[in-house]
């Protein structure tokens, strides 16, 4: 399908964090006098993982400085544990990490953004009490999921188990009829499954997948089975760590391969485009022919000002808003079975919409919405200007 046009996908990737800079330290002296107590002692095992991660500031942070020339080592050979998740340090590459063939983002918890985004989410319920449930599911990077705590730990970044866990008991503590949805415990027991992308920020639909079937538990509906679905698959698909490690060529030397499922009842839906003009979509699309860079845009449309999915083979008088960034999107194919009409706001840019002003809460009313699904990566809790542009939305 050579003749479709890139319309969806004006913006792919969020902002890559940034790495802080570390200070590089001599070693050398302290590494010699262990040496010699060990011989002497005898104690080799006692002290090896010392040398393997180096010291730790107050802040838990390596010290030592990551240097793409530095000598390879076999502590720091990749090693799958046995729950799945991987046992390796990766080393700085551009903005982002690299290990072998996978990229890495950095997480670094901020509880002063973390408590915005509970405010936010506290100050939509009870915009939208009595009128609609309001639903919140925090999805985890792939850092916080494939890596094991202790390469996470060397890496000096936070874990988003525990930032998870804080901002979801804020929550529970300051408005108790939120529902939140776990999805990080989910992910982990899958964690040995195609999960995350490995050249590309961004989770699966495999990984979305396991989302959805928590979403339904928490709603009470009954999930799809993941094998009754029709499948599209997208291969050498190289995504956003790629570009942003600088083109490691491992990376570009083993592509991913998307695979979209295909909801049951319609593949059909509507987006806006930066013109306010309303493009018949799929919600899944054919990307084939596209840069293979671009076939995360495949879902829902991509990034968009708002997108909207009317099922005439749904008759429930079930409708959602979903208001996302571009995680939401591998997520929202699998909501399309489940409800008549289905609004898709990108908190980024639904301000440049005029027909409802930048508010939900019109949304809502004028659609008779029965539920508001917040889905954010767990970046969005560092990041304050995004709550603040989700609390805008309900002013």
């Amino acid at each position: 399908m050579s003749e479709i046009k890139n319309n969806g996908n004006r913006r792919y990737s969020e902002e890559a964090p940034v790495k802080p800079e570390k200070k590089k330290r001599n070693f050398l002296p302290a590494i010699i006098t262990i040496l010699t107590i060990i011989i002497i002692a005898g104690v080799v095992v006692a002290f090896y993982p010392e040398i393997i991660f180096g010291d730790k500031d107050s802040q838990g942070n390596d010290n030592n400085q990551t240097s793409t020339t530095a000598e390879t080592t076999e502590e720091n050979t990749e090693e799958s544990l046995p729950d799945g998740s991987l046992h390796v340090v990766p080393e700085a590459a551009g903005s982002v990490y690299v290990a072998g063939d996978t990229g890495f983002g950095a997480y670094y918890f901020s509880e002063s953004a973390a408590d915005v985004y509970v405010e936010m989410i506290d100050k939509a319920q009870k915009k939208l009490d009595g009128i609609a449930d309001v639903y919140d599911i925090l999805v985890p990077t792939s850092v916080g999921i494939m890596l094991d705590d202790e390469s996470q730990e060397a890496m000096g970044i936070s874990n988003q188990g525990d930032a998870i866990d804080y901002i979801y008991s804020g929550i529970s503590e300051t408005n108790s009829n939120v529902k939140t949805v776990d999805v990080f415990s989910t992910l982990k027991n899958h964690n040995s499954e195609y999960i995350y992308f490995r050249t590309d920020h961004h989770w699966t639909a495999l990984g979305a997948y396991y989302a959805y079937v928590q979403y339904c538990n928490a709603k009470g509906i009954e999930p799809t089975p993941l094998e009754d679905y029709e499948t599209i698959e997208f291969t050498d698909f190289v995504g956003s760590f790629y570009y942003e490690s600088d083109k490691v060529e491992a990376l570009a030397e083993n592509p991913d391969t998307l695979t979209a499922y295909i909801p049951k009842t319609t593949n059909d839906m509507m987006y806006v485009d930066e013109n306010l003009e309303e493009i018949q979509w799929n919600i899944i699309m054919d990307v084939t022919g596209w840069d293979n860079s671009s076939y995360y845009s495949c879902f829902a449309a991509g990034d968009e000002i708002y997108a909207q999915i009317d099922n005439p083979n749904v008759d429930n008088g079930e409708s959602c808003v979903v208001i996302k960034e571009s995680y939401g999107n591998a997520f929202i194919p699998f909501l399309a079975d489940h409800y008549e009409h289905i609004y898709i706001v990108d908190y980024r840019y639904f301000y440049d919409y005029p027909q409802y002003e930048n508010s939900v809460y019109k949304l809502v009313t004028e659609n008779n919405v029965n539920d508001v699904i917040f889905i954010n990566n767990s970046d969005a809790m560092t990041n304050t200007s995004a709550s603040e542009l989700m609390s805008d939305m309900f002013n």
